[in-house]
């Protein structure tokens, strides 16, 4: 198999993925304390089809790649990431309880639910026992 850039896997399966493409976009656009250098391609899937298609990318052609979620604890390099950026902020915002338990001892949070969000939900439902991420910040959770 000859070796192909992720560039070019990307811009031939273009028209399978409803997320975001961008090449050279600024990691610090999407991190919190606003440095770091530019990803060779930074993407925002919106689905679940997106987030496999970019890992069938990945596979395909050997590409590093990093999950940015909230940008909260990270610090970029000025020279960025030569690699693909999967920008985790618009995949699955659910919170589900697991369970039939009141209140519940379990929750269930998508991948780009704020750690705020979560909280503030908390409260409204009556839920206790996550008071220990008070004051963190990012999201919290699994893709699906």
């Amino acid at each position: 198999m000859s070796h192909i850039t992720l560039t070019k896997w990307l811009e031939t399966h273009r028209k399978n993925f409803t997320g975001q493409i961008l090449l050279n976009e600024s990691l610090a656009r999407h991190s919190y304390y606003r440095i770091g250098g530019p990803a060779q391609v930074f993407a925002a899937p919106k689905t679940r089809a997106d987030l496999l298609l970019l890992g069938r990318a990945i596979r395909e052609t050997d590409t590093p790649f990093f999950i940015l979620g909230a940008g909260s604890n990270v610090l970029v390099r000025d020279q960025g990431f030569p690699g693909l950026v999967i920008y985790n902020q618009h995949l699955n915002r659910e919170i589900s309880t697991v369970g039939s338990k009141t209140p519940p001892n379990r929750i269930r949070t998508g991948s780009s639910v704020a750690i705020t969000v979560l909280l503030k939900t908390a409260m409204e439902r009556g839920w206790g026992g996550l008071e220990f991420l008070c004051g963190i910040p990012g999201t919290i959770g699994e893709p699906w």
